[in-house]
């Protein structure tokens, strides 16, 4: 269900540098360290903040250069590269590609048995995680659009708190898709 969050990834610049701030956003933010998140009926709420990223199925702990914790229930381990995570989770692989070009940021990999391929734009997010379908557009701040898991799509929600959209691209991404791998 929470497949599209992998989509709030930020910056733009060399593949090789992480963004310096948040003139280097790529997607819109508002104020504040509360991630909004929700398709359909279903909703989830997620705090952001410099000690990690903290949900009801997430929480994951910044350690320099690494995220520990947990997603939904299972142990996770990541080591952040300036375009690489990889890690565990689980008994299985994280292995995801950060790839920027121009004004588009791509993810590409595992996050254990789930495979990610979503491409990051200003004007629409695109992309797959696992069997789960995904086209985002901004509107007034907050990132509307449908997800698709199989079966009719459904609405989705998105709001991106500033605490994250500053966040350098791998570790960004390490947060969004674990929120994505319940």
């Amino acid at each position: 269900m929470l497949w599209a969050l992998a989509v709030f990834l930020v910056g733009s610049g060399a593949v090789s540098a992480p963004p310096s701030g948040l003139g280097n956003r790529l997607l819109e933010a508002t104020p504040g360290q509360t991630l909004r998140y929700s398709i359909g009926e279903e909703a989830q709420v997620a705090d952001v903040s410099r000690g990690g990223l903290f949900s009801a199925e997430v929480s994951l702990r910044k350690l320099p250069g690494r995220l520990n914790g947990s997603v939904g229930g299972e142990p996770v381990t990541m080591r952040l590269e300036p375009s690489r995570v990889d890690g565990r989770i689980g008994d299985n692989p994280i292995g995801l590609d950060v790839v920027r070009s121009g004004g588009e940021l791509r993810i590409i990999g595992t996050f254990g048995v789930r495979a990610v391929a979503l491409e990051v734009r200003a004007s629409r997010i695109d992309g797959q995680v696992g069997p789960c379908f995904f086209r985002l557009a901004p509107e007034q701040g907050i990132y509307l659009g449908q997800v698709s898991c199989g079966g009719p799509p459904r609405q989705v929600r998105l709001t991106v708190p500033v605490s994250l959209a500053a966040r350098p691209d791998a570790e960004v991404a390490a947060m969004l898709v674990s929120l994505l791998a319940q």
